[in-house]
């Protein structure tokens, strides 16, 4: 499947930096830009599909950037993001061309979302993102795992899970690194809550006894097929 190529415009660089690497984890290519005159150049010489824009930024605000942006290209999904919620400024956003808008602080679950969301309406993206696990289908984008019994709906980190763990299948996942990828971070606190999501998910695999989740101690988890392992 072709990677989406998202443009970041966002003048602050730590959450630039953090919010680019959720998203290429994510699948998605990413290019950045600090203010909407470097975003412009980075437009005119690459092909993005999204954009994500701050409205205040030094040179030229987002606001403005999208303005032009429009002048040439009328179809190119927008999603502003704002400290700012009052009406003028949401009002703003969408006259100039915005097609959403998000305030901070936003999480970066609910930007993929919208991101899918927009893309989708767009037809940019399939309806969904199907994924085959045994006897099971990972739909991501409809957060369905899909069995001859029927239908699970997963939360966003459940779908996650099973999709960074099937990605890496019969290779140990460490505690870290499902902790940063699905949590942002790797805050002890959340390891139980990592261990009640994966007890609830192996349930999920119970039609298919081939699917097993191993605990890997002190280390993290591992997703098998029995036969597989038994080799």
């Amino acid at each position: 499947m072709h990677r989406k190529t998202i443009l970041l415009v966002e003048d602050d660089k730590a959450l630039s930096t953090v919010t680019a690497e959720s998203l290429e984890k994510e699948g998605f290519n990413v290019l950045t830009a600090y203010n909407g005159l470097e975003a412009l150049e980075l437009i005119q010489t690459n092909v993005t599909d999204l954009c994500v824009v701050d409205t205040m930024m030094p040179v030229l605000d987002g606001y403005s950037f999208v303005s032009r942006l429009r002048k040439k290209d009328t179809e190119k999904p927008v999603i502003f993001l704002s400290a700012r919620n009052l009406k003028e400024d949401i009002s703003a956003a969408f006259e100039s061309g915005g097609n959403d808008y998000m305030r901070k602080p936003f999480t970066i679950e609910e930007l993929i979302l919208r991101i899918k969301e927009l893309m989708r309406r767009s037809g940019l993206q399939s309806v969904s993102d199907k994924r085959i696990i045994g006897s099971y289908t990972l739909d991501k984008l409809s957060r369905n795992l899909i069995h001859s019994e029927g239908a699970i709906k997963l939360t966003y980190r459940e779908a996650e899970i099973i999709s960074l763990l099937n990605n890496n299948r019969n290779m140990i996942v460490t505690t870290d690194q499902l902790l940063h990828d699905i949590w942002g971070d790797k805050n002890n606190h959340k390891v139980r809550s990592l261990n009640v999501f994966v007890t609830r998910i192996r349930k999920y695999f119970r039609y298919d006894p081939q699917i097993q989740i191993v605990n890997v101690r002190a280390t993290g988890y591992k997703m098998i097929y029995v036969s597989n392992y038994a080799e």
